[in-house]
């Protein structure tokens, strides 16, 4: 079969791929008919409608910090847990949140001259009003001692509030027996 009518065949199929495509892809919710948006009427987040209400009435979560992993200039699990503190309170769910430390994370619990000092800056923490805001709201925000002593930090040079654990995986393990749900930033 030559070139010439092989390009008509590959085209026709091309083109027709893409409107089987088009036509089979979903709409916004705004294009679809004022009857059809309100099926049932399921709650709405602005314009986004919502197809399955999340409605606890418990939680027990415990997130597993053992990197600095960053959304923006924020660590993700400090983001996570301030977020999740948020929404319980809206909601009024009754919760209990634990921050466990560990790694190349143990840095973000540190008081600002010690933090100055290993992180080789002069700002301070710039994290530490969030981990205190945290400890405030009732989250228990918790540090491995294996990565404190492997990193050289003392109690004293910890955020006031700060719990020292014994070991990290240890700690987690023990809170997904107490039924916590584990979250990995």
């Amino acid at each position: 079969m030559g070139l010439k009518k092989i390009l008509p065949i590959v085209f026709l199929t091309l083109l027709g791929t893409i409107l089987v495509l088009t036509a089979t892809t979903a709409l916004p919710v705004s294009y679809y008919p004022p009857a059809l948006n309100n099926i049932n009427n399921p709650p709405a987040l602005g314009s986004i409608r919502i197809d399955i209400p999340v409605k606890p009435t418990e939680a027990k979560v415990v997130v597993n910090i053992g990197n600095d992993v960053m959304s923006g200039d924020l660590p993700l699990g400090i983001k996570y847990m301030t977020r999740m503190v948020k929404r319980f309170k809206e909601k009024n769910i009754n919760w209990k949140l634990s921050g466990v430390f560990h790694n190349t994370a143990g840095y973000m619990l540190l008081k600002d001259g010690i933090y100055n000092a290993k992180r080789q800056v002069l700002t301070g923490n710039p994290y530490k009003t969030l981990i205190e805001s945290l400890i405030r709201d009732g989250v228990s925000i918790e540090i491995c001692a294996l990565t404190m002593e492997a990193n050289s930090y003392k109690n004293e040079d910890l955020i006031p509030g700060v719990k020292v654990v014994e070991a990290a995986e240890l700690r987690i393990i023990q809170l997904v027996d107490e039924h916590y749900v584990q979250i990995i930033p």
